[in-house]
């Protein structure tokens, strides 16, 4: 999932919320947009797989973060990501320390950094 489907998500929860709790908002209106939220998403996503100039646009590619001992400055303060975060996460993973990890990659996929962790050794 990326940042835009995350969005398109609790957009949707928010229309649905507001059609249910909120006795000004008809179904009707519910209804459509609910619709146009979905038809954006499909729109966005058919773009995607056809120019993949728009994807890195909707998907930022992977960034190398910490590698063997050192933490890359550059990339990090690109994706604005602290040190504290890398090494929370890395804890998260049950990883004792830094020491313990070659690797640290943020990806597009809204795991917090978990899937580009990788072991010494």
């Amino acid at each position: 999932m990326n940042a835009f489907d995350f969005i398109v998500t609790v957009a949707i929860g928010s229309v649905f919320g507001q059609a249910l709790t909120a006795k000004s908002v008809a179904l009707a209106e519910a209804l459509v947009a609910f619709g146009l939220l979905v038809a954006i998403q499909y729109m966005v996503t058919w773009i995607q797989i056809r120019w993949p100039f728009f994807s890195r646009v909707v998907t930022s590619p992977p960034s190398l973060l910490y590698f063997r001992g050192k933490f890359i400055d550059e990339s990090m303060r690109r994706q604005r990501v602290t040190k504290s975060e890398v090494q929370t996460t890395v804890r998260k993973k049950k990883f004792g320390s830094l020491d313990e990890v070659e690797t640290v990659v943020l990806e597009s996929g809204g795991d917090s950094l978990s899937s580009g962790l990788s072991r010494m050794g």
